[in-house]
């Protein structure tokens, strides 16, 4: 018997709500941008993360439901970048992107989601996922009840 694919769409997010987490502010000059992207309300966010977290690779996951997922999740994050008002303008120098998770799943197991939306920003944020444009990609938690992108200027150290 197969398993029905039911996908589980995240929603556009609200706007955007006061920093309940540990989330760094903007610079002036504006080599910070943070994107917030709201998960699936009540028991459908068990799901979503259940779909998207890198365990469900392991289990066999088809390549046509990944291609699924993945225009899903790209098309969830051009929204929030609509909604933001953050323009389509790529930026010119390296980055690095760290994503704060507010649910249960290990941290390892955000590597497919995190993924996912790096690449919804290419061409809107970041002009490409090669090591010439995003230098690190980082991942931690934080209790404000989202996802966040932080997207920072690279400074080499």
């Amino acid at each position: 018997m197969s398993r029905k694919y039911r996908p589980i769409t995240p929603e556009t997010p609200p706007p955007p709500k006061e920093d309940a987490g540990r989330v760094p502010p903007a610079s002036e000059s504006g080599d910070v941008l943070i994107l917030r992207l709201s998960y699936p309300p009540g028991r459908r966010k068990a799901a979503f993360c259940r779909q998207y977290g890198l365990n469900s690779l392991y289990a066999g996951k088809p390549w046509q439901q990944r291609r699924r997922e993945a225009q899903e999740i790209h098309a969830w994050v051009r929204a929030a970048l609509s909604q933001a008002n953050i323009p389509k303008a790529p930026a010119d120098f390296p980055v690095s992107v760290e994503f704060l998770w507010d649910d249960g799943l290990d941290v390892d197991n955000h590597a497919y989601l995190g993924k996912l939306i790096l690449d919804g920003l290419k061409g809107w944020v970041v002009e490409d996922d090669s090591k010439r444009w995003v230098r690190r990609v980082s991942h931690d938690f934080h209790e404000g009840g989202c996802i966040l992108a932080v997207v920072r200027k690279w400074e080499e150290k």
